[in-house]
């Protein structure tokens, strides 16, 4: 969910403004916000991460980089007993 909120946030900051994350000098991130600065180091862009997130297709370095990371299962419901 927080690589979720955010992809949007950066992607709406790089169609709306032009910014491009990755030219900045430093990303620091707990959680979620450091997953998605490892991705931003590794060549993905504010939009690739929303392609990412959405199960858009992806560019390839884009798709290159993703293929390394297993997305979580969602939780199995325990029988009772």
């Amino acid at each position: 969910m927080g690589l979720a909120y955010h992809a949007g946030v950066l992607a709406a900051l790089e169609v709306a403004w032009g910014w491009d994350v990755r030219r900045t000098r430093l990303i620091i991130g707990t959680s979620a916000g450091a997953c998605a600065g490892a991705m931003l180091r590794a060549g993905l862009t504010g939009r690739d991460l929303l392609d990412f997130v959405l199960g858009r297709p992806l560019r390839p370095i884009a798709r290159d980089v993703t293929t390394r990371i297993r997305r979580p299962e969602a939780p199995q419901a325990r029988p009772r007993g």
